[in-house]
């Protein structure tokens, strides 16, 4: 917000102080929810408590979902902080996520490269999984990554000049301002947003693919979050020049990642994720391997799922590469939906299979999904998370495969 919008950014703080004297002569004292929520963002992100008192001004509705209270309550001391999860055990690397909550998948490209560094910052920060998005592996990813190394990284370094300049501006303005304007002094600008700033040795850097896989780091390096892949029907960012999978650019991917969800249906997308051309950056195109500035629309279908079988069969190509957990994103609509998938986990189970069934299934509601869907179809596709979470989880139990697969949820927060 500040970055953006400086002065109007400030500004918003004046009109927190003065909105409850005005509130009497312009609010409506009958809508309340939007706003404790905002409250209790900004006490949340400032480290203050959280707590709300019962007053008559603020009327509780019915509860969407109820908290079961024990009789038998336990103290601070008594319970334990561990809320971490492992998911792909038969996987030669499973990942341990430290937190049952995540971000789930906003692409960068959608999202402003501002936005994609603060989420990853914060997710770093706060120990829990970042999920990529359909836009795939970006440099805006790797904000916290600062001990690299130049075999797998493009580096370049600024003239003595412009670091004068830079340090100049800082002192004069901010330090994201210093950034930007170094970074059009010394870049072309088409590539420009493909490149971060090394505040330590003041030079800029992105990842080069072009290295060979030797080359990239064996195992996640602990200056970064812990990001979940995300491969769409369009494979942007696992793709070659003729749009097929590239499992050695995935390869690379993972290098940084933790494990991998194909997203076959999300639920304000049942045509395919669309990005205008205006969107469609040189930075963009140069992370998805697409051309710039012409609209991408992903097919309907995720190219290897024409059928259950071949989706696993590919599910198990994908954990072979990684040897990380592979999981599928799905919205459904009934119990139909989720029987293929339980059935073929069945199958391969009985027939001693460790590779080839997914690890973990994400279910997004009908209500769920970006603005990037035709209005008429939004909160109207799929059954809602909560009844879906319910129905996914008993027909996994009915054939009895449960324990092999860990279900995500996407709760639209």
């Amino acid at each position: 917000m500040l970055i953006n919008y400086p002065v109007i950014g400030r500004l918003r703080y004046l009109f927190e102080t003065i909105r409850e004297p005005f509130r009497q002569y312009f609010g409506s004292e009958d809508f309340h929810g939007s706003r404790d929520r905002v409250e209790w963002v900004y006490k949340a992100a400032h480290d203050q408590h959280s707590f709300a008192s019962f007053a008559p001004k603020q009327p509780l509705p019915l509860p969407k979902f109820l908290l079961k209270l024990s009789n038998i309550a336990l103290n601070t001391e008594e319970v334990s902080e561990d809320i971490g999860i492992t998911y792909g055990v038969n996987q030669k690397e499973p990942f341990y996520a430290k937190s049952v909550i995540s971000r789930s998948a906003m692409s960068d490209g959608s999202l402003s490269p501002e936005a994609t560094q603060a989420f990853t910052i914060g997710a770093k920060l706060g120990g829990f999984p970042i999920n990529t998005g359909e836009g795939s592996l970006t440099s805006n990813f790797f904000i916290t990554h600062k001990n690299y190394d130049s075999k797998y990284m493009e580096v370049i370094k600024i003239p003595i000049f412009h670091k004068f300049c830079f340090i100049l501006v800082k002192n004069i303005f901010r330090n994201a301002v210093a950034q930007r304007f170094v970074k059009y002094l010394v870049l072309p600008k088409n590539i420009a947003d493909t490149y971060l700033f090394d505040d330590k040795n003041i030079c800029f850097y992105r990842l080069n693919w072009n290295s060979n896989i030797e080359d990239f780091p064996k195992s996640v390096p602990e200056d970064m979050p812990d990001i979940i892949y995300q491969i769409s029907s369009g494979l942007y960012g696992s793709r070659d020049k003729d749009g097929k999978f590239d499992p050695v650019r995935y390869e690379k991917s993972m290098k940084f990642c933790r494990m991998t969800e194909i997203k076959i249906a999300q639920g304000a997308k049942q045509t395919g994720g669309k990005l205008i051309g205006s969107k469609v950056t040189e930075a963009v195109a140069y992370y998805r391997g697409v051309e710039p500035y012409k609209d991408l629309f992903s097919p309907n279908r995720f190219p290897y799922a024409n059928s259950v079988e071949e989706l696993f069969n590919f599910i198990g190509e994908l954990q072979s590469i990684s040897n990380k957990p592979v999981g599928i994103k799905i919205v459904i609509s009934d119990r139909d939906n989720i029987e293929p998938y339980a059935k073929e986990i069945k199958k391969r189970v009985s027939l001693g299979h460790t590779e080839g069934i997914p690890d973990f299934i994400t279910l997004d509601g009908g209500d769920g999904g970006s603005a990037t869907a035709p209005i008429s179809l939004m909160e109207r596709v799929g059954l809602h998370v909560k009844e879906a979470i319910f129905i996914v989880d008993n027909v996994l139990k009915k054939y009895e495969v449960r324990d092999r697969v860990k279900i995500i949820a996407s709760g639209k927060i």
